[in-house]
């Protein structure tokens, strides 16, 4: 078995360095990786809920690696998911790898109040608010921000989509996975874009193409935006587009305070801002315009969300707000964004 150091551990001669989990430890702490433990399993990967010394958290055991690609290359990998410290994304305790570097168990916080997903589908009880889900975009956008231009190299997440967004107690988004397709197999990297796809967030380029970049996350984000919009799952929501109602009578309708109910989740019982329904409606699909280069970039869809945060206050008779005149400047500047997203 081989064990790989956080930074600033010394490195053991010989061998990738040691972690601070032990296998035996997360053995236990899992009941030996039990069905009951589990959360949820795929072919590459298994997520688990474990006891361990210092607490509850989410072990996620990897068992194809690039590890076969270089030692050196694979320990550096895992040493920049460590220093992934940031608050819109679910922070990785450690690490450590067994069968000769080739099976990898990451050690996560656990985040009790479930996925964006879980949320959005009333799987909790709890029922997401108009200002709670523009904080929550927000959150999203600034992590993904930090993920394409707060470090050295660039992160691409590959996997934005409602089930792999955390919230925490206060209802904070967080990110989860970052940088994975830096330490796992590139048929596992190819085998993940393909749920992407079919739930609706592959960004179309990616067939002429054949690789994702910062613009795909974007395309992703846009996806997820009109998700917790909507109501709707982003499946649903790619039909739409396809019969071409994405820039037909269903984007205009975002423009006419009237029709607003036809679009927007009707768990939201019309309390909402129609102003805020507007400008993250715009928002989102100048992110799923289909060239890559009329996008945002994520800086420029956190300034904008950070507007649409003052605009979500609900009128006083818990209805929506006025339509129009709150918000003459914000109503042309949404209705440019999107033609632009068209």
């Amino acid at each position: 078995m081989m064990f790989v150091n956080l930074p600033g551990a010394p490195p053991k001669q010989g061998s990738l360095s040691s972690c601070n989990y032990k296998l035996e430890d997360l053995e236990l702490g899992t009941n030996f990786f039990s069905n009951k433990n589990l959360l949820r399993k795929n072919t590459h990967e298994a997520t688990y809920k474990a006891t361990l010394n210092d607490g509850l958290v989410i072990v996620k055991n990897l068992s194809k690696t690039s590890f076969t690609a270089g030692e050196t290359q694979f320990q550096e990998a895992l040493e920049m998911l460590s220093r992934l410290k940031h608050e819109n994304l679910v922070n990785l305790k450690g690490f450590c790898c067994s069968g000769g570097g080739r099976q990898c168990y990451l050690v996560y916080d656990f985040i009790p109040n479930g996925t964006l997903h879980d949320h959005l589908q009333r799987v909790r009880d709890s029922l997401l608010d108009w200002p709670t889900r523009v904080h929550i975009a927000h959150g999203i956008a600034i992590g993904l921000d930090y993920l394409h231009t707060g470090l050295k190299e660039t992160i691409i997440q590959h996997t934005i989509w409602a089930s792999n967004v955390y919230l925490d107690d206060n209802y904070n988004a967080m990110i989860s996975g970052c940088g994975l397709s830096r330490i796992v197999a590139d048929e596992v990297v190819y085998a993940n874009i393909k749920p992407s796809a079919t739930m609706g967030y592959l960004a179309p380029e990616y067939g002429l193409v054949g690789h994702l970049n910062e613009k795909s996350d974007v395309f992703a984000f846009g996806v997820l935006l009109l998700e917790l919009l909507t109501g709707c799952l982003a499946p649903d929501i790619s039909v739409i587009k396809l019969h071409g109602n994405h820039s037909g009578n269903w984007v205009n309708s975002l423009l006419d305070a009237e029709n607003l109910h036809k679009v927007v989740d009707p768990s939201l019982t019309g309390k909402y801002s129609v102003a805020g329904i507007m400008g993250l409606a715009s928002i989102a699909f100048s992110c799923i315009t289909e060239a890559p280069h009329e996008r945002p970039v994520m800086a420029q869809v956190v300034q904008l969300l950070s507007e649409t945060e003052s605009l979500v206050d609900v009128a006083p008779d818990g209805g929506c707000s006025s339509s129009g005149e709150e918000y003459p400047s914000q109503q042309a500047e949404y209705a440019r964004m999107l033609d632009y997203g068209r």
